[in-house]
C-alpha cells in the first residue's frame, strides 16, 4: 500500500502494526534484511519517480529519518509496451484483468501487477521501447489517451509518466478525390487532417526520448478543365502515419501515357503519398494531386487544371497536420524530444 501524502503518522520500517501505522519496506514490497539507508530514491527499493519526489535521492550514506516518508512515496507499476499497437489505453492497458497481480519487484518497479480502478497514491509507468511504433486505426481516433479520473478510471493521485523510445503517431489523413471534367463536372476534394498522436485527458508526465508526432495531412485533389474528356483531377496522396492514410482517387482512374496512376498514393509510416499524376498532351490536361504530408507537416494543395485560357476547376487544399499533443496544457514535459505537428490546450 502507498504511503499517504496526508502525514504525520506513525511510521515504521517493518510491517505494519495498527490502523494508522505505515510501514515502509511494506509500501515498497522490499523483502528482508534491509535498513532504512537503502530507502533513497533512485536506490535499490525506491524508484526514481515523480510519486516519490519527496523522498530524498541517495548516497546511502545520507542520514534517514522516519519523517522524510510522511509525505507519500509508492511502488511503482511498470508496463513495457515491446511491439507495435494501436489505439491504446492507458487505464485498460495497467489494469487488465490478463495481467497478473502478484509483484515481482525490482529496484521499486513492479512489472506485473495489475492497477485496480481507483487505488490512490501509486506511481505509473509505460515505457515504450525503441523501434516500437504506437499508433491507430483511424485519423479520427488518438494513438494513445490516458484515461480519466474516475471512480472506474485512475485515483487523481496516481501520477502516471510516459518514457517514450519509440514513435508514437497518429493516423495520416486521407487524400482528396481529383476534379471531373466532364458533364457533370465536379470539384476537386480537399485531403482530411491528420490524426491526434497522445489525447492527455489528465495530469501525466512525460520523458520523451523517441518522436511524438500528428498524422501528416491528406493532399488536395486535383483540378479539371472541362469539357474534355477524360480530363480529370489526380487524386491526392495519403497522409503519414503508422495507418498512412488512404490516396484520393481520380474519378476515371485514368492513366497517363507515362503510366502514372491518376489515383494518389498512400502515406505510410515515414512518409507522405504522392499525388496522381497527369502529362500534358494532345488535349488539354488535369491537374496532379498534391502530396500527403509527412508526420506532423500539412498536406499538400492539388494543382489546378494544366491548361489555360480554357474554364477550369481548381485544385483542392490539403488537409491540417495532426496534434502531437492534445491536452498539453496537463503534459508536464521532462524532455521534450522530437514533436511533430500541433499542440493543443
Amino acid at each position: 500500500m502507498p504511503l499517504d501524502a496526508d502525514g504525520p503518522d506513525q511510521i515504521s520500517l517493518g510491517p505494519t502494526l495498527s490502523p494508522i501505522n505505515k510501514s515502509i519496506s511494506v509500501a515498497f514490497a522490499a523483502t528482508p534484511p534491509f535498513s532504512l539507508s537503502q530507502f533513497y530514491r533512485g536506490g535499490p527499493y525506491v524508484a526514481d519517480h515523480p510519486i516519490n519526489n519527496n523522498i530524498p535521492a541517495g548516497p546511502a550514506t545520507t542520514t534517514r529519518s522516519f519523517g522524510q516518508y510522511n509525505n507519500g512515496g509508492s511502488l511503482v507499476l511498470r508496463h513495457v509496451i515491446s511491439s507495435n499497437v494501436q489505439n491504446l489505453n492507458l487505464f485498460t492497458y495497467a489494469s487488465s484483468v490478463q495481467r497478473p497481480t502478484s509483484q515481482d519487484v525490482s529496484n521499486g518497479y513492479d512489472q506485473n501487477r495489475r492497477y485496480d480502478a481507483y487505488q490512490p497514491g501509486y506511481g505509473i509507468e509505460f515505457v515504450i521501447n525503441p523501434g516500437v511504433f504506437v499508433g491507430s486505426a483511424f485519423a479520427s481516433q488518438a494513438a494513445l489517451v490516458t484515461g480519466t479520473d474516475s471512480v472506474s478510471g485512475w485515483h487523481p493521485s496516481v501520477q502516471i509518466r510516459i518514457v517514450n523510445q519509440g514513435v508514437i503517431i497518429g493516423a495520416g489523413g486521407a487524400g482528396g478525390q481529383g476534379a471531373k471534367g466532364f458533364a457533370p463536372p465536379t470539384n476537386a476534394q480537399p485531403g482530411q487532417g491528420g490524426g491526434t498522436a497522445i489525447d492527455a485527458q489528465r495530469p501525466i508526465y512525460i520523458n520523451n526520448a523517441g518522436t511524438i508526432a500528428g498524422g501528416g495531412g491528406g493532399g488536395g485533389g486535383g483540378g479539371a478543365t472541362p469539357p474534355f474528356a477524360p480530363l480529370v483531377g489526380g487524386g491526392g496522396g495519403g497522409g503519414a502515419g503508422q495507418t498512412g492514410g488512404t490516396g484520393g482517387t481520380s474519378l476515371e482512374q485514368y492513366v497517363n501515357q507515362a503510366g502514372q496512376p491518376g489515383n494518389g498514393a498512400a502515406g505510410t509510416a515515414f512518409a507522405g503519398g504522392n499525388g496522381g499524376v497527369f502529362e500534358p498532351g494532345v488535349f488539354p490536361t488535369g491537374g496532379s494531386g498534391g502530396a500527403g504530408g509527412g508526420r506532423g507537416q500539412n498536406g499538400n494543395s492539388g494543382q489546378n487544371a494544366g491548361q489555360t485560357g480554357l474554364p477550369h476547376t481548381f485544385g483542392a487544399l490539403g488537409g491540417a497536420a495532426g496534434y502531437y499533443i492534445v491536452g498539453n496544457s496537463r503534459v508536464t514535459w521532462i524532455a521534450p524530444g522530437t514533436q511533430q505537428g500541433q499542440a493543443g490546450v
